[in-house]
């Protein structure tokens, strides 16, 4: 399942690699609404493996801290931060509520 939102490098990278190494299919960009989860989450999983029921979330820096980019101030970066990591925990708690395992990767591990 094909979305067109731009895929950074480091999702480039774990789907490719997961590509090489298994014959597993590899969903990309995959609705939280089709996990069978309880959670009413809106959004995407980056990669999910419906095989082994694992979602993989790949996340940039701005996942774990406040950033102050595209013109953004100090105060309107923590707002984005905070509402990131509150939207981050619901997508975990969706997946894991619905019997899926969850793994965050930093853009750096990717």
């Amino acid at each position: 399942m094909e979305s067109s939102i731009k895929k950074s490098k480091g999702h480039t990278r774990v789907r490719d690699i997961l590509k090489s190494v298994t014959s597993w299919s590899i969903c990309e960009e995959y609705p939280i609404r089709l996990l069978g989860s309880d959670e009413i989450v809106n959004g995407f999983i980056d990669i999910v493996i419906p095989q082994l029921s694992i979602g993989i979330e790949i996340q940039g820096n701005q996942h774990f801290k406040p950033i102050d980019f595209s013109g953004v101030d100090g105060e309107d970066a923590l707002m984005k931060y905070h509402i990131q990591r509150y939207q981050d925990a619901r997508k975990q708690l969706a997946l894991e509520s619905a019997g899926w395992g969850y793994i965050e990767l930093t853009s750096k591990e990717a």
